[in-house]
């Protein structure tokens, strides 16, 4: 708030009336006699005041921040209103500058706007800026024009120098989209400019993954840890790190990681449990020794509310003793270590049902929500000792996503088929409990470089709104492409990093990419660090 004249004034005379002023003979009759002076005096201080505030309190309503440093050439430019509605030009120059001929000297880019708030693109990482905004009625005069100042920073993965996206297929839908590698932890635009990295968080280089943008204009991700941040970085929420689900001193999460609509947060993480064999080979599950060894892990999905209380959650463990995997015999006469591997999840909220991808398994299992019954199960099953191959159209498996009109998509690595390269399958779903999982439509991610082998882990895809399909075949060429329901590519490209020993452009791994679709969740996004 201003401070004003008459703010201080009538304090004052408040002051002057207690009796303790009145008591003091020689002040009482001093302020009596001087009061005019007093409050000119007053006055005068008030005025010094309001403009050495005003600056403050129009730099405290400017975004970006006075020398602040971005991680992101798409910016928000923001600046306090003017009392009636009105045009407003936004100009930015490159440099540090403070007058008026340098600045003018160097602008780069000017634009028109109807409000006072403006999403401009910079050209470059690393580089300072002098920017202001004013009223079209002023621009000619500059009164009052103000100047503010920012830089972008910089990493390895956005100098185009060291490592890019190299479009192999031009964009003919999709232009305004933008792309996440979670391998590069960038942003790109589809012409394979980078717009935005993954800053330092909580003072740490993160290596993410499963980065994406969620509904409310933010980002999650995971490495051993699990973020919510805004644009800048800024930590919006972080899943708790006590044990409550792993029994131990910390939490194991891990793959996926999504902010539900309700605002709560759904995440895989472990519990590492003793397993012991029966005399047939199978595997019975000691839940009450949590001190032998070695351990066997168990996932558990886990739904937090926003105060990191557990709400839910749902255990392989408990699954693994009441589904057909007490049929399971152990392999080697050895108790399992990572039999189930689940490495995707997605929670339909609207019809509250969740699939689950289960790699080692090669298994989809849908469960209902909240109650956590198991409706299907997709895959290998077993039998009394024998595995029954229910059917072999998918392998280690990732990223289960349902489609339209009941179809599930998956991204089928394809490793127990030796000289088969990894696919995306779209499956119709059993309506009945006599129909099977029906694949009606499957796209080879072919490689000319790497042979079949090389595709293990990774990879992710999902359905557009027009049908078409984005895929990431992540493995060891790290393509990224958008294909028609005919098979026709519309869009692809390929991250790599430059190789000082080889001289060459090398792929970069990755784990999964995702897509910015709309142009309202871009600049929600943007606009996400002036919220915090």
């Amino acid at each position: 708030m201003l401070v004003c004249s008459s703010e201080i004034y009538f304090p004052l005379n408040n002051l002057i009336n207690f009796n303790f002023v009145r008591n003091q003979s020689f002040l009482y009759r001093y302020v009596q006699s001087n009061q005019h002076k007093i409050h000119f005096m007053l006055k005068a201080i008030g005025f010094v005041l309001t403009l050495l505030l005003v600056p403050v309190l129009i730099f405290a309503q400017v975004t970006p921040k006075e020398a602040s440093i971005l991680n992101y050439r798409m910016i928000g430019f923001s600046f306090p209103a003017k009392n009636k509605p009105q045009n407003y030009i936004l100009e930015i120059a490159s440099g540090n500058l403070n007058n008026e001929k340098q600045f003018k000297k160097n602008i780069i880019k000017t634009v028109h706007s109807k409000t006072n708030k403006v999403i401009a693109e910079v050209p470059w990482f690393g580089c300072q800026y002098t920017w202001r905004i004013v009223p079209e009625a002023e621009a000619k005069s500059q009164t009052g024009a103000v100047f503010f100042h920012f830089s972008t920073g910089t990493i390895p993965e956005v100098d185009t120098s060291k490592s890019r996206l190299r479009i192999t297929t031009s964009a003919q839908q999709f232009k305004d989209a933008y792309i996440i590698l979670d391998g590069t932890k960038v942003i790109y635009d589809m012409a394979g400019k980078p717009v935005w990295y993954l800053p330092l968080i909580e003072g740490k280089n993160i290596e993410p993954r499963d980065l994406k943008i969620t509904s409310r204009g933010s980002l999650t991700f995971i490495q051993s840890d699990a973020w919510e941040t805004t644009i800048d970085g800024s930590i919006l929420w972080k899943a708790p790190n006590n044990g409550a689900i792993s029994g131990e001193n910390r939490e194991y999460y891990h793959h996926e990681f999504t902010r539900l609509s309700n605002g709560h947060y759904m995440i895989y993480a472990n519990e590492n449990l003793f397993c012991t064999l029966r005399s047939n080979n199978t595997i019975k599950i000691n839940f009450e020794d949590r001190t032998s060894v070695p351990k066997s892990v168990f996932g558990v999905l886990a739904e937090y509310d926003a105060a990191g209380n557990i709400v839910w959650q749902w255990k392989t463990s408990h699954y693994f003793e009441e589904s057909d995997l007490k049929y399971y015999v152990s392999r080697n006469n050895r108790p399992i270590i990572d039999l189930f591997h689940e490495n995707s999840f997605y929670f339909d909220e609207q019809n509250q049902i969740i699939y689950i991808s289960v790699k080692y398994l090669n298994r989809i299992i849908k469960i209902k929500y909240p109650e956590g019954t198991v409706l299907n199960n997709y895959g290998e099953l077993f039998n009394p000792g024998v595995s029954n191959a229910d059917n072999h159209m998918f392998c280690d498996q990732h990223s289960i996503r349902p489609g339209q009109d009941g179809y599930i998509y998956l991204f089928n690595n394809n490793v127990c088929n030796p000289g088969s390269y990894p696919s995306v399958i779209k499956f119709k779903e059993p309506q009945t409990a006599n129909e099977h999982l029906n694949k009606v439509w499957e796209y080879e991610c072919a490689s000319k470089e790497h042979g079949p082998e090389g595709y293990p882990s990774g990879g992710n895809v999902l359905e557009l709104p027009d049908k078409s399909v984005f895929i990431s075949t992540a493995g060891p060429d790290n393509k990224i492409l958008i294909v028609k329901p005919d098979k026709t590519l519309i869009w692809g490209a390929a991250a790599e990093r430059w190789s000082e020993p080889d001289n060459k452009w090398l792929p970069v791994p990755s784990y999964r990419a995702s897509i910015i679709l709309s142009k309202k969740d871009m600049e929600q996004l943007i606009w996400s660090a002036s919220k915090k």
